[in-house]
């Protein structure tokens, strides 16, 4: 139960850090999120997809989105 919740956390905390503007930090967290969700057992990951829409095809699609905000943070500065 500790990894669902750690996976969900880092979820929420990238999700916070894209919405303040910071694409670099979030990325470490949808990669922690994303490498905690693989490890996960399938009675969990049916949970975090039941109950807050979270699959890991999400998790690597905002990834990609995140990292490219801040490939083009980088290339705007």
């Amino acid at each position: 139960m500790i990894d669902f919740v750690q996976t969900y956390n880092a979820y929420s905390l990238a999700q916070l850090y894209l919405k303040q503007g910071q694409p670099a930090q979030a990325i470490v967290e949808y990669e922690q999120s994303l490498k905690r969700y693989v490890l996960l057992d399938d009675s969990a990951r049916a949970l975090l997809r039941d109950e807050y829409g979270l699959s890991q095809e999400q998790l690597e699609q905002e990834l990609a989105t995140a990292r490219t905000l801040a490939q083009q943070g980088t290339t705007t500065d």
